[in-house]
């Protein structure tokens, strides 16, 4: 009797703590629902390439490291679109070759880590762009990026609204 009661409060246990099911459906309703994409007419410019290299150099036993060189940023591609008079860029492609390997004797004694960056991009320019908003001045507009989409009314415009 005392085993069969343990069989069904084993099995009432396992029955009571089922799994939990997580929806990962985050685009339905998320951030991508706060923004708006605007659809302007472009022409091509042309295909851009750049190239970086970091360095990674670990002391014996990885006690230090240091870094030498740079990863491949927007504002980077961005420097070398206005070089070729375009207003933007589009279908971004960034590969990361990584050539080496590491063991545990390397660790040890130390070693030397290079990792190559290649980008590439379209360059597109806007047909209908206005004479006010010259491409030069990317990076004031990259600083502005991180702001949100929306903007909150003054409260002077608050004031203009009509309360029943």
């Amino acid at each position: 009797m005392k085993k069969c009661m343990f069989v069904l409060l084993v099995l009432t246990a396992m029955v009571l703590s089922g799994c939990k099911t997580t929806n990962l459906t985050t685009n339905k309703v998320g951030w991508s629902d706060y923004t708006t994409v605007t659809i302007k007419d472009f022409d091509v410019v042309g295909v851009i390439t750049l190239e970086s290299e970091v360095t990674k150099t670990v002391t014996p036993f990885g006690f230090s490291s240091t870094l030498e060189g740079s990863e491949i940023t927007y504002a980077m591609l961005m420097e070398k679109a206005v070089e070729k008079k375009g207003d933007d860029i589009m279908n971004v492609r960034i590969d990361k070759h990584d050539n080496s390997k590491t063991t545990l004797f390397d660790r040890i004694i130390g070693y030397t880590k290079t990792t190559k960056y290649i980008a590439t991009a379209l360059v597109i320019r806007y047909k209908d762009v206005k004479a006010e908003a010259a491409s030069s001045d990317f990076k004031h507009e990259l600083s502005d990026a991180s702001e949100n989409t929306f903007s909150i009314p003054k409260v002077t415009d608050v004031f203009k609204f009509k309360f029943n």
